[in-house]
């Protein structure tokens, strides 16, 4: 047992990836003008990787993905995507914890049978 064994609502709310993305979007800690930010963000936040330098890799390869599909925007606006990767990362390490198996599926938020069943 350890602290996130107990302490996993309200100060420890592990939100799931859509929200987290909704979250960081409103707070404009991702930039909104970003084509398809949300679509990828919660792709990439939601994807199961085998560790978190992996999840660090498989999110920064939305650098790609910008650089492929939307290459004008993003030649006009690379830094607001690389601060995107930068802030899905950071989302990304302060809420899954492999080495204690937790992330948003296993803490889920009942309130309101949103997301989960309860």
């Amino acid at each position: 047992m350890d602290c996130i064994t107990c302490h996993n609502r309200i100060t420890h709310l592990v939100l799931p990836p859509a929200d987290r993305v909704d979250q960081m979007l409103s707070r404009q800690l991702i930039d909104p003008a970003i084509p398809e930010i949300r679509l990828r963000g919660t792709e990439v936040l939601s994807a199961t990787y085998a560790s978190i330098p992996d999840a660090l890799n498989g999110i920064a390869a939305l650098k790609s993905f910008y650089q492929t599909t939307y290459p004008d925007y993003y030649s006009t606006n690379a830094a607001q995507v690389d601060a995107a990767i930068a802030a899905l990362q950071g989302a990304y390490q302060d809420s899954t914890f492999p080495e204690q198996k937790s992330d948003w599926t296993t803490h889920p938020n009942n309130v309101g049978h949103k997301d989960f069943p309860g």
